[in-house]
């Protein structure tokens, strides 16, 4: 029988660094016995490193293609290879409920299932998700976003459709329920570096001697001001310009400008005051929970110190809109580039048109 280890996540404990490095070492893996398979991640989008379209599909999650693959695709490619194991990877899986695990359960039925979860300490966690939230598109300061967001669990709002919760528990206990405790493998983040891949065969474990693969840091933490700045702008763009728009035009544009110098800049570190207590209460439980299935550091049971939270600083909004017009004129100067070559099809028309609408945003902004 076949082993399928399905990594389930969760978010923001190196997915996608994980997913990328597996998919350049893919052949690598296939030839010491262990797919990685095309299926749900396909061959030729770039963006796309993990089974994703899989989870994708059981979710009824919107950003599903068919022609990604479905669990029909994925049997037969799993059937058809040599290799004895079969290395699945997708934090979106981690956000399924029981009636969602139970669907994958029946889908893999026929093959020695291992779940591989990664735990993260619960301040490290809402840390990293508002400085991935905050580089998208953010109006608040930091403060209100974790009052917002740790009092509603981050189930609303930006991040909702993304991270669930900042606890393990609600994520982790369909998948023991369903598959059984013997089934699952948790493994601690802060232990599994530098050898990430490596600690997953082993805790599976997957007898191979697998190649190395080494992880390249992406999604890393954005700089205080990246923060501010990102903060200002969609100020200066609320209203005039979506989230959505923002996230696809001005947010890579703006993190490429920030890229060649910000290992040298500060980043977030600290959670204000009463975050801190706040998360404490339900991290203890979660903690409790997890007590059951993994041991954990030590420096688990100390939280996050008090008074070291940092603020981004933000600039005013006329500086705020200062930047917003310098950035769209940017970004439409690279669209123009774009157009230069593409003479003629319907790319160059969709391009036209996101041109045409950073232009329309551009004088709206500018009449402000």
């Amino acid at each position: 029988m076949k082993t399928v280890v399905l990594h389930i996540g969760p978010h923001k404990t190196g997915t996608t660094s994980l997913q990328a490095a597996l998919r350049a070492a893919r052949d690598e893996l296939s030839s010491v016995g262990v797919l990685y398979p095309t299926t749900g991640a396909g061959r030729t989008d770039a963006r796309i490193h993990g089974q994703h379209n899989l989870a994708w599909s059981t979710l009824g999650d919107h950003r599903q293609r068919p022609e990604l693959g479905s669990w029909s695709n994925l049997r037969t490619e799993i059937d058809k290879s040599d290799c004895s194991h079969v290395l699945i990877s997708s934090e979106a899986f981690s956000r399924l409920d029981r009636e969602g695990v139970e669907s994958v359960r029946k889908e893999l039925r026929g093959y020695d299932v291992r779940v591989v979860y990664v735990v993260r300490r619960h301040e490290e966690i809402v840390l990293s998700v508002f400085g991935m939230t905050a580089a998208r598109w953010n109006t608040l300061s930091a403060a209100d976003f974790f009052e917002k967001y740790i009092n509603e669990e981050m189930t609303t709002g930006q991040i909702g459709t993304t991270v669930r919760t900042f606890l393990h528990r609600p994520k982790l206990e369909p998948w023991i329920e369903t598959f059984g405790k013997d089934a699952a493998r948790i493994l601690v983040y802060d232990t599994m570096l530098p050898d990430y891949v490596g600690s997953i065969a082993a805790a599976v474990p997957i007898p191979q001697q697998l190649p190395e693969i080494r992880l390249e840091k992406l999604n890393t933490a954005k700089s205080l001001p990246h923060i501010g700045i990102v903060t200002s702008v969609c100020r200066a763009l609320e209203g005039l310009m979506s989230a959505e728009e923002f996230d696809v035009e001005l947010a890579p544009h703006i993190s490429n400008r920030f890229s060649p110098f910000a290992e040298s800049l500060p980043r977030l570190r600290g959670l204000p005051d009463e975050s801190i207590s706040q998360i404490s209460a339900r991290a203890a439980a979660d903690v409790e929970w997890l007590a059951q299935y993994v041991e954990l550091p030590s420096a688990w049971k100390a939280r996050f110190r008090k008074g070291t939270f940092i603020e981004p600083e933000v600039p005013g909004e006329r500086l705020g809109q200062l930047l917003a017009a310098d950035f769209l004129t940017q970004r439409i100067a690279i669209l123009d580039e774009v157009l230069a070559k593409k003479p003629s099809g319907p790319t160059r028309d969709k391009v036209m048109r996101r041109k045409t609408r950073l232009q329309q945003i551009s004088a709206e902004l500018m009449v402000q």
